[in-house]
C-alpha cells in the first residue's frame, strides 16, 4: 500500500510543474489560433490565463492519477514510456475534447492548425508527466526515508483536488462531450 501511494505521490507531484506547463501551452495555442484568426480573438486577459492555467494543472492531476495505475504497465526505458503515455493521454483527455469540440472553436478555416496544436498539446502533457515522475521517483529512490515520506504525503495531499478534477472531468464527458459527440455523427 505505501509503495503504491509513493508511486501516486510520484505521479501527483510530477502533475504540478507539468500542469502550468500545460496551462501556458493552451494559452499559447489560443494566441496562435487569434493571430491566425483574428475574428476569433477575444483578447487577453490575465485572469483568463491564470484560469486557463489553473484548469491546465487540474487536468494534469486527473491525468497523472491514470498514469499512476497504468504506469507500471507502460515499457520500462522511459523514453518510450513517455511516449506511450503520451498516446494514452492524447486518446483518454484530447480525443473526447477535440471531437466534441462543443463552442466550435477548433472546427472551421481554424481546425487545420488548432486541432494539431492542441493534439500535440495533449501528447506533451502525457509524455511530461511520465518523464518528470520517473525523475521523482528516481530522486526518491536515492536512500532517504524522509523523501518516500514526502512522497507519500503528496500522494495523501494531492489525491483530494485530483480525484475531484478527474470526477468532473468524466461528468463533463457524460453530460456534456457525449452528447455533443452523438449530435456531430
Amino acid at each position: 500500500m505505501l509503495a503504491k501511494l509513493r508511486v501516486l505521490g510520484s505521479a501527483l507531484t510530477a502533475a504540478l510543474p507539468t500542469g502550468i506547463l500545460f496551462g501556458i501551452l493552451l494559452r499559447l495555442n489560443m494566441r496562435i489560433i487569434a493571430l491566425a484568426r483574428p475574428e476569433m480573438a477575444s483578447g487577453f486577459h490575465w485572469s483568463s490565463t491564470l484560469m486557463i492555467i489553473m484548469v491546465g494543472t487540474g487536468m494534469t492531476l486527473a491525468s497523472a492519477i491514470v498514469y499512476a495505475i497504468i504506469g507500471s504497465r507502460l515499457p520500462v526505458r522511459q523514453v518510450r514510456r513517455a511516449a506511450a503515455y503520451g498516446a494514452v493521454n492524447l486518446l483518454l483527455f484530447g480525443a473526447p475534447f477535440l471531437l466534441s469540440n462543443p463552442s466550435g472553436e477548433l472546427f472551421g478555416s481554424q481546425a487545420a492548425f488548432g486541432v494539431p496544436l492542441f493534439a500535440a498539446g495533449f501528447f506533451l502533457q502525457g509524455m511530461a508527466i511520465a518523464a518528470f515522475a520517473g525523475k521523482v521517483e528516481r530522486w526518491a529512490n536515492s536512500r532517504q526515508s524522509g523523501r518516500f515520506r514526502l512522497l507519500q504525503a503528496a500522494g495523501i495531499v494531492l489525491a483530494i483536488p485530483a480525484l475531484v478534477m478527474l470526477g468532473a472531468i468524466v461528468y463533463e464527458y457524460y453530460t456534456e462531450m457525449l452528447p455533443a459527440l452523438r449530435q456531430l455523427w
